[in-house]
């Protein structure tokens, strides 16, 4: 009895040292592919239960559908399974699968009292069968199966079966996330290095750089190794640092997940750009904060030419000049846009134009209308890229205003014309002072006018006396005393008396 005794436990020890020996081996083939693996653990389950058959199998995780990867080489041979890996629904699968279904451990040494009906077919005969579920967080992973082994399945099998089967479990569930680990940082490098225009990196719980992009150092200006390790707060202004903005965008990213911001934000050189900035925080299963991610984007070529625009925009809008946008047509002159700024200068809505409710064509002035179509037609058979037109239109209030209307011709590829582009500018002050210039031109001309007549006119009332009574004059001195000649030049004289008198009393030139 004590010989047994020895024996049996030497049989034990053996299993066991048998078991160990498996396990290291597991340690031993971790950088093996995933197919070396199964084989290998194939091999050992049929070592370790003394079976003819084995397979292994991995659960989905709503546990309807099994993927087998790897079946003992005689079971291939009399299944006629063909390539790996080999996927069943458990619903359909033999009595081998009563361990998925009722979670716990099958063992059937007298195969033939079940019903064999299920998958896998084929001739294989089955006397006896240990099926055994893998557990990982409650959760069934995976199924590894023996059969017919020449004594009887023991629980001592399921337990032998269960440890190494888990322990292989475990290295290949290992060895899948960290390639798939490994597979994800390769494709985050990638990307992160195909990003343009964005700076994405990491941060540490504190805000230390622990991670640097190629486009980052575009961006910031700063090398991978010489930022690796410094505060990211090296990026704000100095009045935000001391204002502890960094630190306060890390807490607000903290609770709330994620923030965005924008902001000034300092490059290497000391250069300033504006930056759109999103920070997420990171944290692990267990909820507890491990990092940051830092996605920044230079906007400021953005923001300038936004700011200009604004500020056209401004004055445009605050300016005397209407734009219209209307579509090509002969009479009609259907308006596609129009600026805000026609309700300060014209009263009228935007929306009204657009709508149709206001015809442009109807506020231009009766008198001009004809004129104003006749030259633009002019001007779009003579192929002419603009025209400029003075018009009246007629505001919301009633009142007719004079336009000056500068208008460019936008035309397609086949010089068919498609809109017309108008900048319209009041110009009823202009038209009134250039009425009053020529009112005042008019007046200056009859002054000029009526002083150059004055001036003919004392030409002939002075000068002719004046000649006449010279002319006797130089006769009595050259012939002698005359009576006559003296007498006419003081008729003469005498003329020029009475027309200053007129002059001086009457205002008047006259005799």
């Amino acid at each position: 009895m004590l010989k047994s005794l020895k024996k049996q436990n030497k049989k034990e020890l053996d299993k066991r040292l048998n078991l160990l020996e498996a396990l290291w081996g597991l340690t031993e083939i971790l950088d093996d592919s995933f197919q070396e693996i199964y084989d290998y653990v194939l091999e050992k389950l049929l070592d370790l239960t003394r079976s003819k058959y084995a397979f292994w199998g991995h659960i989905n995780e709503s546990k309807d559908t099994i993927t087998i990867y790897s079946w003992s080489e005689e079971g291939m041979k009399n299944r006629q399974i063909g390539d790996k890996p080999i996927t069943y629904s458990i619903a359909d699968a033999g009595i081998w699968a009563d361990s998925v279904r009722k979670r716990k451990t099958i063992i059937i040494n007298e195969y033939e009292k079940y019903d064999k009906h299920g998958l896998p077919e084929g001739p294989v005969a089955i006397k006896r069968l240990l099926s055994v579920p893998i557990f990982s967080h409650n959760r069934i992973t995976a199924i590894a199966v023996v059969a017919n082994k020449l004594a009887k399945y023991t629980q001592e099998d399921a337990e032998y079966v269960k440890v190494f089967v888990t322990s292989a479990q475990t290295i290949i569930e290992r060895k899948k996330t960290e390639e798939a680990l490994k597979e994800s940082e390769e494709k985050y490098r990638l990307m992160i290095e195909s990003v343009e225009n964005y700076a994405i990196f990491a941060l540490d719980p504190e805000g230390h750089i622990v991670s640097w992009s190629p486009e980052a150092e575009r961006i910031k200006g700063y090398r991978e190794e010489e930022i690796i390790g410094k505060h990211f707060s090296c990026f704000y202004t100095e009045e935000e640092r001391r204002n502890g903005k960094p630190e306060k965008e890390l807490e607000l990213a903290a609770a709330k997940g994620k923030i965005e911001d924008e902001g000034w934000r300092v490059r290497k050189d000391g250069s300033y750009f504006w930056a759109n900035i999103i920070i997420t925080a990171l944290r692990d299963e267990d909820g507890k904060l491990v990092g940051f991610v830092k996605v920044v984007r230079d906007l400021t070529e953005k923001k300038r030419m936004e700011e200009m625009l604004e500020e056209e925009r401004r004055l445009f809008i605050g300016g005397p000049v209407v734009v219209f946008k209307w579509i090509a047509g002969e009479n009609s002159i259907p308006v596609l846009y129009v600026s805000s700024n026609v309700k300060d200068q014209f009263g009228y809505k935007p929306e009204d134009f657009i709508s149709g409710k206001i015809n442009y064509a109807d506020i231009v002035h009766p008198d001009d209308i004809e004129r104003i179509n006749k030259e633009a037609k002019l001007y779009r058979e003579k192929g002419t890229p603009y025209f400029e037109q003075d018009y009246r239109i007629l505001t919301a209030d009633g009142e007719y205003r004079w336009v000056h209307d500068f208008t460019v011709i936008e035309r397609d590829l086949e010089g068919k014309i498609k809109h017309y582009h108008g900048y319209v500018m009041d110009i009823t002050e202009r038209k009134r002072m250039e009425k009053e210039l020529k009112t005042a031109y008019e007046k200056v001309r009859k002054t000029l006018e009526q002083e150059r007549e004055f001036k003919l006119r004392i030409a002939h009332y002075f000068f002719n006396p004046i000649a006449i009574a010279k002319g006797y004059l130089s006769l009595v001195l050259e012939e002698g005393y005359s009576e006559e000649k003296i007498k006419r030049a003081i008729d003469a004289i005498n003329r020029i008396e009475k027309v200053v008198h007129n002059v001086t009393k009457r205002g008047k030139i006259v005799e």
